[in-house]
């Protein structure tokens, strides 16, 4: 599908920043990625109210405002404060990326690269807006 490495690895690159985003930073369909998050360990607490519920944290969330004013949060575990970070959670994904590259299981199905640049598609539509 995608034989250049130069084009690859802006695909790779550009999946690793969509994928790390939604894992730290938004909803996701029916708040599945908020879901997640509070499943790992990453508490809520909306204006001083500790211990809402996912409900409540979807009620009140908006990746748009500042969240430093909306809610703070806190981490059960090692795990959700890796979860919280976009930097670290982007190390982990793209060598999720670079295994599979690395294996002849993404050149026989070529899911890998369908997905990486599904992905890429999403984050530079996402970059541009923003410009």
């Amino acid at each position: 599908m995608l034989n250049n490495g130069f084009l690859m690895l802006i695909v790779y690159s550009l999946a690793t920043w969509r994928i790390s985003s939604l894992l730290v930073n938004e909803l996701g369909p029916f708040a599945i990625f908020l879901r997640f998050r509070v499943f790992i360990g990453i508490e809520y607490i909306i204006m001083g109210e500790p211990e809402q519920t996912v409900d409540d944290v979807i009620n009140n969330y908006s990746f748009w405002e500042n969240e430093d004013e909306l809610y703070q949060k806190e981490y059960a575990n090692e795990f959700a404060k890796a979860l919280s970070c976009i930097w670290c959670t982007s190390v982990w994904v793209s060598l999720f990326f670079i295994l599979c590259e690395a294996t002849l299981i993404s050149y026989a199905l070529g899911t890998i690269h369908a997905f990486a640049l599904w992905m890429a598609v999403s984050a530079l539509a996402i970059k541009i807006g923003e410009i």
